[in-house]
């Protein structure tokens, strides 16, 4: 039988697809590689809307930082918080100072959920210990 877990915390994050969209064709490259690791550019760039599936991947990053209690800090990198693909399903990888701070709140546990409409992308994390 498990034991009990707790709930240390609860992110969400909402992203405009539109404003993400701008982001992306202004600088494509330059803010792609600062704010997504390879393996999300590669999931994200072959699916059907590729802009909502990045905004979705960035949401789920937020909501994450979020959930720890931080939100975005000039101590955490974009590339500290990675979201990867299981069986299509979503799972958060940790490293770098994010990683610590995850390890200081004893998180053996995330839970992702995303979630896109035409113009948005949300995205909830759970975090146990």
């Amino acid at each position: 039988m498990r034991s009990a877990c707790l709930i240390v915390g609860v992110g969400f994050d909402l992203v405009d697809v539109n404003e993400l969209q701008t982001n992306v064709d202004q600088q494509p490259e330059e803010w792609l590689e600062r704010v997504f690791t390879v393996a999300e550019r590669t999931y994200s760039s072959q699916q059907p809307d590729p802009y909502r599936s990045f905004a979705g991947t960035l949401a789920a990053k937020e909501a994450a930082l979020k959930a720890l209690g931080t939100g975005w800090t000039d101590h955490s990198d974009w590339q500290d918080v990675e979201v990867i693909r299981e069986c299509e399903r979503p799972l958060l990888v940790m490293r770098g100072a994010v990683l610590e701070l995850s390890k200081r709140l004893k998180v053996v546990r995330s839970f992702v959920s995303i979630s896109h409409t035409k113009d948005h992308a949300g995205a909830v994390v759970i975090l146990e210990i």
